[in-house]
């Protein structure tokens, strides 16, 4: 569920022979496009609100008391656009009947917004509203409105994004490398949920080079392997076998959190904390590093005094609990508890934690391996899942992994452009007191694709 979200833009000037006054474009004949329209005439006071529950979903309308909607939609026009009609001016996003992501300009204004708008699951009520600042029509200060978006954010926000470079060491060989795009507070070490399963890729595709493990091997599902949603494969029988390969696609398609613990188990939780402090400024915040399952039992604990032994322990008797056998190890998450996980829990303190930074070099590196003879599958895994960038044809490659929870969020792209250049970007928002917006987090990752699909 989103709420309309409003930030005033300054005018946007228009680059030359961008946008003329009557380059408008048509809404598609889809769910969204239609309500998408009927919004549209409501903001440009063609049609009158009428009852807000006729067209608007019960949740998303307990933010708003009466008579607030219309003036949240009246002041679009009249504040965002100048006083001047909406008009759309592109398509930014289509891919489905659910959802659906344009920009509007006021007419014969330099005013330009993007509205980003969300189904229900029957397709019959708008869920979800976030109008903001377009991005995409004069390079500097799109960053600038970028930024402030994530200033304004709840709790902590940053982001970063970076071409992949090569260049030529000093041995004479090529290497790849970061080449900054744009950033803010890209430094920060912030909480990044299920971002983490970068690194367990990584480890992957170093142990098939190295001929520690085989992407066609079979790993056996246990009960005390076995961790909650997301995923499927905990309902799995005990004694269940899956291919490696099988695992790393689950892992990064799904999130899946049983297939991700038994990769971290078949490998070492070593040997995923080798990679991770190949990328990772401040590796000794996540060691030792924790399985879904283990973050479960801290996070949704049977017993929360062994939590509380845990996180009040060093590192060595962490690694003591956490061993076969130890206290930690013989604990299990309280499953019927998870349904009440709906504020933020021990986010600055049981977690992976990693900068934006520190993703984008985690992504760089897995995307390396994946060239490597025999690690094709790595790369096909990294594919699966585009996140909100399915059906964007300006990148002929996507590989996602994001991350979320009360009171964090996460995304790391990869992303090659039709013209051959490659771009990282990742984004974390994190609080310890407020549940957080998927969708008007998942829009800046649009924005910031929007942004790099013009970077010169």
């Amino acid at each position: 569920m989103l709420c309309i979200s409003i930030l005033l833009p300054a005018n946007a000037q228009v680059q030359s022979g961008e946008v003329e006054a009557d380059d408008y474009v048509e809404i598609p004949d889809t769910a969204a496009g239609r309500n998408m329209e009927w919004v549209l005439r409501v903001i440009n006071g063609d049609t009158p609100l009428g009852e807000p529950s006729d067209r608007f979903s019960d949740r998303f309308l307990e933010d708003f008391k009466p008579g607030e909607l219309t003036k949240e939609l009246t002041s679009i026009r009249v504040d965002g656009l100048e006083g001047q009609p909406a008009r759309p001016v592109s398509i930014d996003q289509n891919d489905s009947e659910e959802s659906l992501t344009i920009t509007i300009r006021g007419k014969g204004t330099n005013r330009f917004l993007s509205v980003f708008l969300a189904m229900d699951a029957d397709l019959r009520k708008i869920s979800g509203l976030v109008v903001n600042i377009a991005m995409g029509f004069d390079g500097e200060s799109d960053w600038a409105a970028f930024d402030g978006e994530l200033g304004n954010a709840k709790g902590t926000a940053s982001f970063a994004a970076y071409e992949i470079v090569s260049v030529k060491g000093p041995d004479g060989a090529m290497r790849s490398r970061l080449s900054p795009v744009h950033a803010f507070r890209e430094d920060k070490v912030l909480p990044i949920a299920s971002a983490f399963k970068i690194w367990v890729l990584g480890a992957l595709a170093e142990s098939v080079r190295d001929g520690v493990i085989s992407l066609d091997e079979r790993v056996t599902l246990y009960d005390n392997i076995r961790s909650l949603p997301s995923g499927r494969m905990r309902d799995d029988p005990p004694g269940a076998r899956h291919r490696v390969a099988t695992l790393a696609a689950s892992m990064i398609a799904e999130s899946d959190n049983t297939a991700t613990d038994l990769l971290i188990t078949r490998m070492s939780r070593e040997r995923v904390e080798a990679f991770m402090r190949s990328v990772t400024d401040d590796p000794a915040l996540n060691t030792p590093l924790l399985t879904t399952r283990e973050m479960f039992s801290l996070k949704v604990p049977t017993r929360p005094w062994v939590r509380d032994e845990y996180l009040e322990s060093d590192e060595a008797h962490r690694r003591s609990m956490l061993a076969p056998g130890g206290r930690l190890f013989r604990e299990s998450p309280d499953a019927w508890m998870l349904r009440y996980w709906k504020r933020p829990v021990l986010v600055t303190q049981a977690e992976w934690f990693a900068s934006c930074g520190d993703l984008c070099r985690a992504m760089m590196r897995v995307h390396e391996l994946s060239k490597v003879r025999g690690l094709e599958s790595v790369r096909a895994a990294l594919g699966v899942n585009r996140g909100v960038m399915s059906e964007d044809p300006r990148w002929s490659f996507v590989g996602f992994k994001g991350g979320s929870e009360p009171g964090v969020l996460s995304f790391c792209y990869i992303m090659t452009r039709d013209d051959g250049r490659t771009f990282v970007m990742a984004a974390i928002q994190a609080s310890e007191q407020d549940a957080l917006d998927q969708d008007p987090f998942n829009e800046l990752a649009r924005r910031g694709a929007a942004l790099l699909a013009r970077f010169e």
